[in-house]
């Protein structure tokens, strides 16, 4: 006896359903492992430690998301007698001699000035670019001093983060440093003693500049100095600025010993120390530095170092020689 038509298609029908459930069932298993695959991949991942700053996705980071171009606008830059007298006093006058007894007639070169607030004030790289044609990167943390920089129209990549203490990237708080309320001051002073959030600077003059200013605080993205040189093909810097207060040290000893591939003539930088520090100074004559000069003026300190087997290391130590006897008369 046959079984009526629509029975039959009932019976079909369970059997379709029964099948499609066991391969969704199937489906969602086989999905499940590959998602737990994936998330014990990503954790052994971490567990091997931070990602180094060469690495090419970091590389890839860098260049996609923290640059910008340099402007093709004309310069932007104050007109006020007042700043513009006041930037260029303190450690500048004495840095400017310096590269430019190096660098004088060196046309196209490269830069990175790491501390650069808005660009102008009291830049160390603003004349080689405007004078000599040179180009470079610009780094400043503080969002407030990036945005005015972004008005200077410089001829510059430029980059609102800051260098890394250390090989891998990592974000920290940055305090930013405004004058405070019924006090007359020069604000880009303060501004340029903002620092990395548990820093300590032990200078008279820096602890008067925390003692009259409000604090604002920010997380910051920090990439190893290697992350931007590689990031926009740059295998030779002529002159590398670093003023960070109180971290440029530590980002020496993370880029120098392990980039032999990447070349920086000239280093200078910024220090707070009452004394010289001759740890510090051991270390950078072991990386292939010489000490050319310690500006003690004042509370400013800069130290300056030219890598010894530069092509015109001879040329520059004579001049540099001949340029400190001028400055002690």
């Amino acid at each position: 006896m046959r079984a009526p038509c629509n029975l039959v298609k009932r019976s079909k029908c369970a059997i379709y359903c029964a099948v499609l459930v066991v391969t969704l069932n199937s489906v969602i298993f086989y999905k499940k492992q590959e998602d737990s695959r994936t998330c014990v991949s990503g954790v052994e991942h971490r567990s091997r430690g931070p990602i180094d700053g060469a690495d090419p996705r970091v590389v890839a980071l860098v260049r996609e998301n923290y640059l910008q171009q340099p402007s093709n606008l004309p310069y932007n830059l104050s007109t006020n007698p007042k700043y513009k007298a006041a930037a260029k006093q303190d450690s500048w006058g004495l840095i400017y001699a310096y590269t430019r007894t190096m660098f004088e007639g060196h046309r196209g070169g490269v830069f990175i000035e790491s501390g650069a607030l808005d660009g102008e004030y009291l830049s160390n790289t603003l004349w080689l670019e405007q004078e000599l044609g040179w180009t470079g990167l610009l780094v400043e943390p503080d969002p407030d001093s990036f945005r005015q920089m972004t008005f200077k129209h410089r001829k510059a990549w430029t980059t609102n983060t800051c260098l890394s203490r250390t090989t891998y990237p990592q974000e920290t708080i940055h305090v930013g440093l405004r004058l405070g309320p019924g006090y007359v001051g020069n604000r880009w002073n303060y501004r340029g003693s903002s620092h990395t959030i548990g820093v300590q600077l032990g200078s008279a003059i820096y602890d008067k500049f925390l003692s009259l200013s409000e604090e604002t605080y920010h997380t910051v993205q920090c990439f190893p100095l290697v992350s931007y040189l590689r990031a926009l093909n740059m295998s030779t810097v002529d002159l590398l600025v670093l003023d960070m207060q109180g971290v440029e040290k530590d980002v020496l000893r993370a880029f120098l010993p392990s980039h032999p591939d990447l070349s920086v003539r000239v280093i200078v930088v910024e220090v707070t120390d009452d004394t010289p520090d001759l740890t510090f100074q051991h270390f950078m004559t072991t990386a292939g530095y010489t000490w050319v000069n310690q500006n003690k003026s004042s509370e400013w300190n800069d130290y300056i170092y030219v890598k010894r087997d530069d092509p015109d290391f001879s040329r520059i130590s004579q001049l540099f020689k001949y340029l400190k006897t001028q400055l002690v008369k």
